[in-house]
């Protein structure tokens, strides 16, 4: 096999014709500022190339089903093997799939309870068993010697004929007494107390009357002569009782068996075990309320209506469509008018005030009542109609959209939803019954929902102790341990130990999916690969990152090729070759700076990046530490959400502030649940949604609370940067205003490919053509007639400058920037955009292509956009660093600085030790992860974090030379 892979005139997106070998199995960092060409040669070009030569060596109907891919912009590729890519994008949106189903544990996991478990009555604790007719004359047997007994045949089901007819058959087997709800009777004296009952008070059943039919009596010997006696009273009782029985010793009390596999002791009956018992995915397995889930959604009436000071006619209802305000002459406003009429209240009248059953009807309907309704269709003719209400119209429409996890509909009436814990299964995702099984003294639910520290230690434990746990069935199960063990410690190593196996894919963050990914690789075993991975340090304590280094090393030994996209500057020390693309973002990169190993990178003159990791340059300390603006701290008391113990802790406002920690120590639920939860609460009037209760202070002093999180800024093609930040109203204003426009009549609002009127009809303003196929992946073309251009032929003949409104999209933010310099409408956001390191992004690049670090910088733009000064702000943001070179984060702390100096306060959650140090406070949480988290381990400067032995983030700022000199605090 070739050593190398080798590229020549690689031109896709901005790259500039560049060619380079890349040497085969060893671990080769790209890397470079924002923008430069990074993922335009590995994954745009690399992986692209590669996966389009894997489908074409596969026939068609293999292909059927596996999305397109496009033939990368290059010369020549050799030496390439199958790819696999793993971005930081969120696995699935299939809510069914979690951490154990992705890395197969729960594969294993439920294979070792189907195989091993014993089930446990949950009323007497005693093990279930089937039942055998010999089985249950020796429980008979092992009663006192002499012991008298009573054997009955219980009677579960009364027969259509009635109880008469029932107490006569029973009479033709011979049989003469019965017991009725504990009450001997004979079965004359039955008949007629049967006769005088009505039919609903003779039901038998659970929680029902008991009727139980005396089989025998006898009195306890060893003579085989009346093993025999028994025996027969035994079949004739399970005969008689379909399968029942019952035994009353007249000492000792009385015991149910049954022949079903169930507790010997009080006769519960559970099914027994079968393949897929123990799934969420299965109907055997799924608990029936939730359907495997383990949660479902409620209407939030807090959410539906927010403020109750608002009347109905002022938009109360925070639904589309019933923002009556608006919709004077819409049909559910007429609804509306009609309940107001039918209940007496005004439309105007504050909800808080309104009578409870005009609210009730509103909310829950008219319960089956017809009201009068005005037909604004029909010119006001009254209609008589039954009215759901608004919570059941919300419940109908969700369901109708239960499987469209795209849908528009169900995106909007989750926003008035809370997601609950189910009630019946408590989260577990089973049927109750598969809860009676445990391994050890632990259910599958248990094995589901502890971290997986624990259940790597509690595993490790069954393993050991096999022979005494599982007694004959130890050779079964310590192969399926081991291998539970196996994976975990994968998923330890990269840092993972405090998830779960019940934790939902669509929970995971993209560093965190993307390591759950590679250890199911590494599990694999797989060799000739060549893998390619974007930033896996994201997410990443500096703690954890040597254990993903060793992780991407094992993977590399195995023979195969590692492709990773990184800025961590300690991977970059660690690889076997370093490429760096530069020198700039958009145009002005796209070319081959240094290539080598990291000692030749770093004594490259002209490598951004080898200044960085020689020493030679890099991100300088503060000479000064700003202290609390006029002494005013924020206050968090008595946290205990989530994973927090108790945690009390102060933020100083009008400073930078980060809350450092490893992987799962309570950042995000301190930061996002509680602080941004509860100052939203007080400022915006929306619901904490918090468990415990929590105390803050000085929050007086804050103004507005703004969170600034990666969440995508669309969720469709039309959402693009342009868009978001506001700037494309003001383009397509300006190209209305050229003579040509004039000429024609056009409006901005032609300009607009999101509606009628300029856009390309035949594909409705997209630029290509999606058709959808019911069991393949949909395909997406070109549009024919206007070419992927979104626009019809006249509008782009209107030109600005030379340019149509499609050049001007296609325009990098940076190309824009010069092109609009004398728009300051227009400039002004552009600039932010190119200081925060986003100058290479096309003004209408779909928003589905964005990263999580992208759209929190675009995030920012638009806030910062809006700064109004002399208000005191929280800016709260999530590892703004994602996918930023050192250099391109050296421009975002101007730009954080700048917000500080402004007399605002800058809360941030990171790892990047280049920003920690720059901060005026630090807050680090910890120790660990998980339920070994949650604590307070040091707060201060970040020299005084340094000085702290427990702290993780400290021994790493301690490693950057920060020792104890407090530097000068300013106010």
């Amino acid at each position: 096999m070739q050593n190398y892979i080798v590229v020549k005139g690689a031109r896709q997106h901005n790259l500039k014709n560049i060619s380079l070998r890349i040497p085969r199995d060893q671990l080769v960092v790209f890397t470079g500022v924002s923008g430069s060409g990074k993922s335009s040669l590995v994954f745009n070009t690399l992986y692209a190339e590669g996966r389009r030569r894997l489908m074409e060596s596969l026939s068609a109907y293999e292909r059927m089903g596996l999305r397109k891919t496009e033939e990368a912009d290059v010369d020549l590729i050799e030496g390439l093997s199958p790819a696999i890519a793993m971005e930081q994008k969120t696995v699935s949106r299939n809510p069914r799939s979690t951490v154990g189903t992705l890395t197969e544990i729960s594969s294993f996991v439920r294979l070792l309870f189907s195989r091993t478990s014993r089930a446990v009555c949950p009323y007497c604790q005693e093990a279930l068993s089937v039942q055998t007719r010999k089985k249950i004359t020796e429980q008979v047997l092992q009663c006192s010697p002499d012991a008298s007994i009573e054997i009955y045949a219980p009677i579960l089901s009364m027969p259509h004929e009635g109880p008469v007819a029932l107490l006569k058959e029973i009479q033709k087997k011979g049989y003469t007494q019965l017991s009725w709800n504990q009450k001997m009777l004979d079965i004359e004296q039955a008949e007629v107390l049967f006769s005088s009952m009505s039919p609903q008070a003779v039901r038998l059943g659970k929680g029902d009357s008991q009727l139980e039919v005396l089989v025998g009596r006898i009195t306890i010997s060893a003579s085989v002569e009346q093993r025999k006696d028994i025996q027969a009273l035994v079949d004739k009782a399970l005969d008689l009782g379909d399968g029942w029985i019952q035994i009353r010793p007249v000492v000792d009390k009385r015991f149910v068996c049954n022949l079903n596999f169930g507790c010997s002791c009080c006769g519960m009956v559970a099914s027994e075990i079968s393949a897929g018992a123990f799934s969420s995915n299965s109907p055997l397995g799924a608990c029936p309320t939730c359907t495997g889930l383990g949660t479902h959604y409620e209407v939030d009436l807090e959410r539906v209506i927010p403020d109750r000071s608002k009347s109905l006619a002022e938009g109360a209802i925070q639904l589309l469509g019933w923002q009556c305000e608006q919709e004077k002459f819409h049909k559910n406003r007429k609804i509306l008018e009609g309940l107001a009429t039918r209940y007496h209240f005004e439309l105007s009248t504050a909800v808080k005030d309104l009578p409870d059953e005009a609210l009730y009807a509103v909310l829950y309907g008219t319960q089956g009542e017809k009201i009068a309704i005005e037909n604004p269709a029909t010119g006001g003719k009254l209609m008589h109609e039954r009215f759901a209400g608004i919570v059941n119209l919300i419940y109908e429409r969700f369901n109708a959209n239960a499987k469209d996890e795209m849908s528009a509909m169900k995106a909007e009436d989750k926003e008035v939803m809370r997601e609950q814990v189910c009630p019946s299964c408590g989260g577990a995702r089973l049927k109750a019954e598969r809860l009676l099984y445990r391994v050890g003294d632990k259910t599958i639910r248990d094995f589901s929902n502890m971290p997986l520290v624990e259940l790597y230690a509690g595993c490790d434990e069954l393993l050991r102790m096999a022979p005494q746990v599982f007694e004959s069935l130890a050779a079964v199960a310590q192969p399926i341990l081991q291998e539970i063990k196996t994976r975990l410690t994968l998923l330890l190593d990269m840092g993972l130990d405090y998830l779960n196996l019940n934790r939902p894919v669509t929970l995971l963050s993209g560093g965190e999916s993307q390591r759950v990914r590679l250890t199911t690789q590494l599990s694999s075993g797989l060799m000739g690969m060549i893998y390619i991975l974007d930033e896996p340090s994201v997410g990443l304590h500096p703690k954890d990152t040597g254990k993903m280094i060793a992780m991407l090393h094992r993977l590399r030994d195995l023979g195969n090729t590692i492709l990773v996209v990184e800025h961590d500057e300690e991977i970059m020390a660690q690889a076997d070759y370093l490429v760096d693309i530069g020198p700039g973002a958009g145009l002005l990169g796209g070319e081959i700076v240094a290539q080598g190993t990291v000692e030749e990178v770093m004594s490259n003159s002209k490598s951004l990046t080898g200044q960085y990791l020689s020493g030679k340059q890099g991100i300088p300390v503060p000479t000064q530490r700003r202290k609390a603006c006029d002494g005013k701290y924020l206050e968090v008391l008595g946290a205990r959400e989530n994973n927090l113990q108790n945690l009390n802790i102060r933020i100083p406002l009008g400073c930078l502030v980060c809350v450092t920690g490893v992987s799962g120590s309570g950042k995000t639920t301190l930061v996002h649940n509680v602080i941004y939860g509860k100052l939203r609460s007080r400022l915006e009037g929306k619901s904490a949604y918090l468990k415990h209760d929590v105390e803050l202070k000085g929050e007086a002093s804050i103004d507005q609370v703004i969170c600034i999180d990666q969440k995508p800024i669309g969720r469709t093609s039309r959402s693009t940067p342009a868009t978001y930040v506001g700037v494309f109203d003001a383009i397509r204003k300006l190209f209305a205003r050229t003579e040509i426009a004039k000429q024609l009549q056009r409006k901005s609002a032609h300009f607009s490919f999101n509606s009628p009127g300029g856009r390309c009809e035949v594909c409705s303003g997209l630029g290509v053509i999606v058709t959808e196929m019911q069991f393949m992946s949909d395909v997406v073309m070109v549009c024919e007639t206007c070419r992927g251009r979104r626009y019809s032929e006249d509008i782009l003949a209107i030109t600005y400058h030379e340019k149509n409104i499609a050049d001007v999209l296609e325009m990098s933010i940076e190309e824009a920037a010069v092109f609009f310099a004398d728009q300051p409408d227009i400039y002004g956001k552009l600039k932010l955009m190119n200081e925060l390191g986003l100058g290479y992004m096309k003004l209408g690049q779909s928003a589905t292509t964005l990263s999580g670090g992208e759209a929190q910088r675009i995030k920012l733009v638009e806030e910062l956009s809006q700064l109004k000064k002399g208000r005191s702000l929280l800016y709260i943001l999530d590892e703004p660093t994602t996918g930023l070179h050192p250099d391109d984060i050296q421009r975002l702390l101007t730009i954080l600085q700048q917000l500080v100096d402004e007399g605002n306060t800058v809360l941030i959650i990171e790892h990047n030790l280049h920003l920690i140090k720059t901060a005026d406070y630090v807050i680090d949480l910890g120790p660990e992860g998980g339920t070994r988290g949650g604590q307070l381990v040091a707060a201060g400067t970040p020299e005084q974090v340094a000085t702290c032995e427990h702290s993780h983030t400290g021994s790493f700022l301690r490693n950057l030379g920060m020792d104890y000199d407090e530097k000068e605090v300013r106010a």
